[in-house]
């Protein structure tokens, strides 16, 4: 294992980027194993100090959400199909991060059957859950708000112009 040291220059860290890069196949549990994952734990504190990545706003991360799914804003046609209620959101969420009913009930102090309603777009997400999701899952509830805001415009819109 290489003389290992807490990464405080560009220097120090392009060298330690290089080092991974030769070890970076390396078996677990084994000398060059070991040295890899430390080295990967030095880098990402280095970068988390000196590189760090902001949250996204509400609107950038409804936008890159519009994107994934390939939607354009200018495109959308008015149909009760394309308004995404958050609870959608928050069920992928949940998924994504394995994350069951009864856990996120526990970890934000909300029913169960709370928690299935907005899962089922049954329910709105009210500023309270939208905080205890924000602690829960470390995404603003800033950003549980503005879908809420935006489906329910949506979701007016879209009754308004059917009875056009």
């Amino acid at each position: 294992m290489t003389d290992i040291k807490v990464i405080k220059t560009e220097e120090e860290y392009e060298q330690i980027l290089k080092r991974i890069e030769e070890i970076f196949d390396s078996k677990p549990n084994t000398p060059e194993g070991n040295e890899l994952e430390y080295l990967v734990g030095l880098v990402e504190k280095y970068e988390e100090e000196n590189y760090p990545i902001d949250k996204p706003s509400p609107k950038a991360a409804i936008r890159f959400r519009m994107e994934q799914w390939g939607l354009n804003a200018k495109r959308l046609i008015p149909s009760n199909d394309m308004i995404i209620h958050p609870g959608e959101t928050l069920k992928e969420v949940m998924e994504d991060r394995n994350i069951a009913v009864e856990s996120l009930a526990q970890s934000t102090g909300f029913a169960q059957d709370y928690i299935n309603a907005v899962l089922n777009c049954k329910e709105n997400i009210s500023a309270d859950f939208a905080r205890k999701l924000e602690n829960t899952l470390n995404i603003d509830a800033d950003f549980w708000m503005k879908l809420q805001e935006l489906y329910d415009d949506e979701l007016k819109a879209f009754e308004e112009s059917q009875l056009v």
